[in-house]
């Protein structure tokens, strides 16, 4: 009886401190400003949302299918419902961080809630949209499994880990070593689950069953946003974990490897498993990150955020060290918590400090808010718009799938207004836009295409990725009045300045590049009534691996949101001669193609689907009225 009872107290406190938490999170969601509206955030926030009306979006490889498929129906309720959502997640992993810590026989378990919660990097993600707390609530949860001997259901959950985010692979050795040494050696291929059924429930969408490997987004080349120290997060420890929590993680580590020495270093037993899932799982995650940011691998940015992922594990083991220290200094038990709330004070005071700032607007932001709104002021809000950053789009109100509104970045460089429909609108910044778009500004400036509307600027300049000064500027593509029956669309990349051939002639570089620029156009600026046109495309490219030529390169041509449907994607190693090294010139035409002016967007470009070394100049794409 008396078990029970103290299980019904146990379980009425976590219910009291959960709900407190919960509505103090509902409070500052609803009632305090935000600054999650950044790229990430709302392109994790669009894909959930919209997943719902265009399926695919659930499986797309770089939103991440686990957390876009469970986000996605608080995502339904706007911006605010997908961050309920991670609020939500992030609460039950701090519920189970405590359910380890009792399983560990901590004393003090009910502080795990507080532990992982002051962590600041971990208050900004928990209101965010992004992925790590979805990944954070798996790797937690799995390892509670472990602790429970549940170990096939340990395997299951972790499996999904590397769906969640890619680097979770990493994680995978570690917890099969721990189902080896714990001899439950049919946990081991339960570790492949998570990949199977991803792949599977995606192969629809993807026509292929290792879509997940093949259409990963992050090459493990350099990547164009350079790189950094090795020790780049220890520099940033305030911001990860707080100076209080990395002082008590030092100390758990400290006694954590004392008692491995004292019971021998080939003693299996609870502390053995520790050392391996909870310390090893995060110091194999914070160094994979530090890795790859020193040596610009991987597409690392070198976010702090990242580190959220793991975060929790790491306030386990400064628990672990907050209670060892406590038992270490018994006799002065009353100075020592006296000492303990003051420090634990300052902890959250800071911690809130440094997170205070997430739930105002940043000046990209409200830069971005004033620029759109300019747009609705003078009824340009209604014309198709091509946009770098997603707050346009989140400003704007508008569908970022739906061609028919908007598109993401201009594939030409050469001449932008090549390749969007007239009179849309162009919003530029100066983050995405000169790096993930790169869209120098100058070729907008210089293209007679396009009208200059406007610019936008900060009272107080401020610089951002690539040490540019932000702004932002709006272009329109002037009506093109042209009567003729034929259409030419060049791509000739002399534009491309970061990629120069020999005798300076320019060429665009397409490696690991999963799309090459295209052509995207509306049927309307084609032909004002239903006509049949024929397509005549070439292209010279140069290719560097024979692998290349053999599979998995296609030239695609698709019409969309009329009564038209059509999608044809070519082999191209079915028309030129797998050789290496040499320019080959590409040919082909698509006759009698049916076009009608009733919203249908025509799209022209070159899916690299085995991410390969190559080289692309001179695309040219002629509609010829074969009806002349």
């Amino acid at each position: 009886m008396k078990h029970i009872s103290n299980y019904l107290k146990s379980s009425t406190l976590n219910l009291i401190i959960l709900s407190l938490l919960l509505l103090l999170g509902l409070i500052l969601i609803f009632f305090a400003g935000s600054n999650y509206t950044s790229g990430d955030n709302l392109s994790h926030y669009f894909a959930a949302h919209y997943g719902w009306k265009y399926a695919y979006l659930l499986f797309d490889n770089w939103s991440k299918p686990v957390f876009t498929i469970l986000s996605s129906p608080f995502a339904q309720f706007g911006l605010n419902g997908i961050r309920i959502y991670n609020l939500i997640v992030g609460l039950f992993t701090a519920f189970m961080t405590y359910q380890i810590a009792r399983q560990l026989k901590l004393k003090m378990a009910l502080l795990a809630y507080l532990f992982v919660l002051i962590a600041p990097i971990y208050l900004l993600v928990i209101f965010s949209a992004y992925t790590e707390t979805t990944f954070s609530a798996f790797v937690i949860l799995s390892i509670y499994l472990f602790f429970k001997d549940k170990l096939h259901w340990s395997a299951v959950v972790i499996s999904f880990i590397p769906i969640i985010r890619s680097e979770g692979i990493i994680l995978l050795p570690i917890f099969a070593l721990a189902y080896f040494i714990k001899k439950k050696y049919w946990a081991i291929p339960l570790l492949s689950i998570g990949y199977i059924t991803i792949s599977l429930l995606g192969w629809p969408f993807h026509q292929s069953l290792n879509w997940i490997i093949n259409e990963n987004p992050y090459s493990i080349n350099n990547s164009i946003y350079g790189s950094g120290e090795w020790y780049h997060f220890i520099k940033y420890t305030r911001y990860i974990e707080g100076f209080t929590l990395t002082f008590f993680f030092l100390v758990g580590v400290y006694f954590i490897l004392k008692k491995w020495l004292k019971d021998g270093i080939m003693t299996i037993n609870q502390n053995t498993y520790i050392i391996l899932l909870i310390l090893g799982s995060f110091l194999s995650f914070y160094a994979a990150h530090s890795y790859v940011w020193w040596k610009g691998m991987g597409g690392s940015l070198g976010l702090l955020r990242v580190i959220a992922s793991v975060s929790p594990l790491a306030s386990l083991v400064a628990l672990i060290g907050f209670e060892r220290l406590s038992a270490t200094f018994h006799r002065y038990r009353i100075i020592f918590t006296i000492v303990m709330l003051m420090v634990l004070g300052y902890t959250v005071h800071d911690s809130y400090k440094l997170s205070k700032g997430n739930f105002y607007d940043s000046q990209e932001g409200e830069l971005m808010k004033v620029a759109c709104q300019y747009l609705k002021d003078n009824q340009l809000d209604t014309c198709h718009t091509v946009f770098y950053d997603f707050r346009t789009i989140f400003e704007l109100n508008k569908d970022p799938y739906d061609n028919k509104e908007c598109s993401w970045m201009i594939g030409n460089r050469s001449q932008p207004s090549m390749s969007i429909p007239n009179h849309s609108i162009v919003v530029w910044e100066a983050h995405f836009g000169n790096n993930e778009g790169a869209m120098p500004l100058s070729n907008l400036l210089n293209d007679p295409g396009l009208q200059f509307l406007q610019s936008f600027k900060p009272n107080t300049s401020f610089k951002v990725l690539g040490n540019h000064d932000y702004e932002i500027f709006l272009f329109q593509k002037k009506g093109i009045n042209d009567t003729s029956k034929n259409k030419l669309y060049t791509f000739d990349f002399q534009h491309e300045s970061i990629i120069k051939g020999e005798d300076s002639i320019c060429y665009l570089n397409l490696k690991n590049q999963l799309y090459s620029p295209g052509l995207l156009v509306i049927a309307s600026d084609l032909c004002k009534r239903s006509a049949y046109f024929d397509i005549e495309i070439s292209f010279d490219i140069k290719a560097f691996q024979k692998p290349l030529l053999n599979d998995r390169l296609y030239l695609v041509l698709s019409i969309e949101g009329g009564e038209n449907y059509l999608y044809q994607s070519m082999k191209i190693n079915e028309k030129i001669i797998p050789e290496t090294n040499r320019w080959q010139t590409f040919k082909t035409t698509y006759k009698k193609i049916k076009i009608s002016p009733t919203q249908e967007i025509i799209k022209i470009y070159l899916w690299n689907e085995g991410r390969n070394d190559f080289l692309l100049d001179n695309f040219r794409i002629e509609f010829i009225d074969s009806e002349a």
